[in-house]
């Protein structure tokens, strides 16, 4: 079971980067690194995400943006949209 959430993401600015060639050709792929506050748990879950778009990479700083939410053996797993990161205004 899985649940849609609009959670704020602080992104941390700690990615890394890299080329596969998996496909025979270059394709170049982001890991970036964020904490996200998910509505119902006492503390940020720490979490890594891949990107292969550029324009998916955002500086560090705090966002929002919604998020699936699920567990996977018995971890809480956050997929969040990065096509819809907006900055975060308290």
């Amino acid at each position: 079971m899985s649940e849609n959430i609009v959670a704020t993401i602080e992104l941390t600015g700690l990615n890394k980067t890299g080329t596969s060639m998996k496909s025979g050709t270059p394709k170049p792929w982001w890991r970036i690194g964020a904490y996200v506050q998910v509505p119902g748990l006492l503390h940020p879950q720490a979490i890594e995400f891949f990107t292969s778009e550029v324009t998916q990479v955002q500086p560090a700083g705090k966002y929002q943006a919604p998020c699936v939410t699920r567990i996977v053996e018995g971890k809480i797993v956050v997929e969040p949209d990065l096509s819809q990161l907006k900055a975060f205004r308290a």
